[in-house]
């Protein structure tokens, strides 16, 4: 491959599912933007998650990987010498907190690909999602979650606590595991609402949160038929993440 065509295709970046030149920006006005290019995380924006993920399962810092030039998060899920599962995925959040403003994720959901254009699909176990978060969901918008069991499935949700939410699910117009998107949630004191690839999906109301949060990034395994699938053992899988960006309202 010449040199020439080696410029060219560092240019390029996916998103929508196609090519287009040049990657992505940091949108006008925003106060916090990542491509996840530098090589390794940027640890004076994150803090990678080294603890117990939801399931019963882990988080642990090497299961994040930026040689592809993007954020790549692994799930494996293995069985224990007792049967039982056992899940290890990866999880980033922001140092800093944020309030109402516009936030946005182009991601690729679960696969069974490693690479980024990839073929690859989705498999039962797992969850992939761009969230906002703090203090056991007394803020908590999930933008969205995509489950393994059902990947073209985008549930969308804000929690006031564990005990207050407001909920929709919407059908993906595209499979989100076989290419990026643009997922985005627009935060304001009376309304939360949801867009994929620019388009108005949702709009919740009835359950707003009001305490800034922590932007956060997570692909984590399940083992169950009510959310996320039953484990897919000896199977591992990926998620891709080109950007993350927070603009505050004007």
């Amino acid at each position: 491959m010449t040199k020439i065509m080696l410029l060219v295709l560092a240019s390029l970046f996916i998103a929508d599912g196609t090519l287009h030149a040049s990657g992505p920006a940091a949108p006008a006005g925003a106060t916090f933007f990542d491509n996840f290019s530098s090589g390794s995380l940027d640890t004076s924006k994150w803090i990678a998650s080294n603890w117990s993920a939801p399931g019963g399962g882990q988080f642990v810092p090497s299961y994040l990987d930026f040689s592809s030039g993007m954020l790549r998060i692994k799930v494996t899920q293995t069985y224990t010498s007792s049967g039982a599962i056992s899940s290890v995925g990866g999880e980033i959040q922001t140092k800093p907190k944020f309030g109402f403003g516009t936030y946005v994720w182009v991601f690729r959901a679960s696969s069974t690909s490693s690479t980024p254009t990839g073929d690859g699909v989705a498999v039962s176990g797992q969850i992939s999602s761009g969230f906002v978060f703090v203090n056991n969901s007394q803020t908590e918008i999930d933008t969205p979650e995509i489950e393994g069991q059902n990947p073209g499935t985008l549930w969308w949700t804000t929690w006031l606590g564990l005990n207050k939410k407001q909920w929709t699910a919407t059908q993906a117009s595209s499979a989100p595991e076989k290419g990026f998107h643009s997922y985005k949630c627009v935060w304001t004191p009376t309304a939360v609402k949801f867009y994929v690839d620019g388009v108005r999906v949702s709009t919740h109301t009835g359950v707003v949160p009001q305490v800034p949060a922590f932007a956060m990034i997570n692909h984590w395994g399940t083992n169950s038929t009510g959310w996320g699938g039953l484990a897919t053992p000896n199977v591992t899988r990926y998620m891709f993440v080109r950007s993350f960006s927070f603009t505050p309202l004007p």
